[in-house]
């Protein structure tokens, strides 16, 4: 009988334990503080940012180029300050022999010097290939319109 006690004591703490251990409730990570995606003060082309810098402006994105190995030049107009626009433009030069044909992403990663408050930001893409954009272009977008930047 003691030997029959000792078993049935056994079994009760080995299903106490199993059962408890399935029975763990884990709570959800707490939320951290939710942050708002900065607001850029220019809306561009698709895959382009334009941010002002204490320099002037500053653009990012990329450009889907027919082969590996492109790279790129560019050359900033005369700033036009009683518009608010800047001009420009990027030529586009193929890798030299020959090469995948494969579309590749190319960076394209600009900082301008700028004076005045740039509204418009025209840059025309000189290529030898006769697909993707043709220019890129930024414009302050209206909500900061009116501050100057």
């Amino acid at each position: 009988m003691k030997i029959l006690n000792q078993v049935c004591l056994c079994t009760a703490a080995l299903l106490f334990a199993a059962t408890t251990a399935h029975a763990v409730v884990v709570a959800p990570p707490t939320p951290g503080p939710e942050q708002s995606p900065a607001v850029s003060p220019f809306a561009c082309s698709e895959g382009f940012t334009l941010d002002k810098t204490t320099a002037g402006l500053h653009l990012h994105g990329q450009l889907a180029m027919p082969t590996p190995g492109y790279r790129y030049t560019f050359n900033q107009d005369d700033e036009q300050p009683t518009t608010g626009a800047v001009t420009g433009s990027l030529e586009l030069d193929e890798p030299e022999g020959n090469a995948l044909q494969v579309i590749s992403p190319l960076d394209i990663d600009i900082n301008m010097q700028t004076e005045g408050d740039v509204q418009l930001l025209s840059i025309g893409i000189d290529k030898e290939f006769d697909w993707g954009p043709d220019k890129i272009t930024c414009q302050k977008n209206a909500a900061t319109q009116g501050n100057a930047q």
